[in-house]
């Protein structure tokens, strides 16, 4: 009894010596990925390893489970021990066994690999699209559903301009203070897996050119059969080719020219015109409005109104 006893404790020390670990402090498999994301048409590399390093490993891969049946070769393509290079998505895991009994690992944590059909787009927000004097505008890159991408930034200084890189590589948020036209993409892994690029977003500038309603004559009354000139005068700064919007009583109107001329016949009392100047993507803010009014020749004014002549 006393040898027998002696052998199997032998057996066991022998064991625990040849393999390193008991039962009890079983070694684990660790599974590493060159990248997550299999690539269109591509495939990605797998790798099962044991530590501490050493030889005589056989290494056993599973998808979906980890208790169900290992896979075999007409599922992957074995590159080298311990590697596999798979076109499929799905969770994986491995371990690893060697001698006679086999001594197993214990499994490696999972790894889910993502396969895409189209490549996935990420999706830009800008907190304003309009940057005011001296401000920033915050964007925001995102890809729906997974994490650990980096973006790059990208801007265009008109639609038919080629992107410049502005950052490389950052979280997914950015605060710019200029204006563009603004994009991102995403990437992650090794060899890195991309996106495609995002939706665009324009950021427009407002600059300290002041924008102000002028009229020529300078009268703000006129009188049926009276015509006058209103313009947008843009002040300071460089010369600039504006375009020019119009406000008729805090209403969006179609003029886009400089200047125009009106008569009484054509306004209604009282009327606010207000106008700004637009360039690519700089913008003025609007002007002060400027009123003017309009009577009948049988009218007179008072208090900014038009009324009758009593006789």
């Amino acid at each position: 009894m006393r040898y027998t006893l002696i052998c199997v404790l032998g057996l066991f020390l022998l064991n625990t010596l040849f393999y390193g670990h008991s039962e009890a402090n079983r070694l684990k498999a660790k599974l590493s990925v060159d990248n997550r994301d299999i690539p269109v048409g591509g495939r990605v590399t797998l790798t099962c390893s044991v530590d501490p390093s050493s030889s005589g490993w056989k290494y056993y891969w599973y998808k979906g489970k980890k208790n169900s049946e290992p896979l075999n070769t007409q599922d992957v393509v074995f590159q080298s021990t311990g590697q596999i290079s798979v076109s499929q998505g799905g969770l994986y895991w491995c371990r690893g066994g060697r001698g006679k009994p086999v001594y197993y690992t214990e499994y490696s944590d999972s790894m889910r690999i993502n396969k895409y059909e189209n490549k996935p787009k990420p999706t830009l927000t800008a907190d304003k699209t309009i940057l005011p004097v001296r401000g920033r505008v915050t964007l925001t890159c995102s890809v729906e559903g997974s994490a650990d991408w980096k973006y790059d930034w990208f801007r265009q200084t008109s639609d038919s301009s080629i992107a410049q890189p502005i950052r490389y590589e950052t979280n997914g948020v950015i605060s710019v203070n200029q204006g563009g036209i603004y994009y991102c993409r995403g990437g992650r892994g090794y060899p890195v897996f991309s996106t495609e690029d995002s939706n665009k977003v324009t950021i427009q500038e407002t600059v300290s050119n002041k924008a102000v309603v002028t009229l020529q004559p300078n009268w703000r009354l006129i009188y049926s059969g009276e015509t006058i000139t209103v313009r947008c005068e843009i002040q300071g700064g460089a010369a600039t080719r504006w375009e020019y919007e119009w406000r008729e009583n805090n209403v969006a109107i179609s003029r886009k020219d400089k200047e125009f001329r009106i008569s009484s016949a054509s306004i209604s009392h009282n009327v606010d015109f207000m106008c700004m100047g637009r360039k690519d993507f700089f913008l003025t803010e609007w002007s002060e409005a400027i009123t003017l009014t309009s009577c009948k020749s049988n009218m007179f004014i008072s208090n900014s109104e038009c009324h009758f002549v009593s006789i």
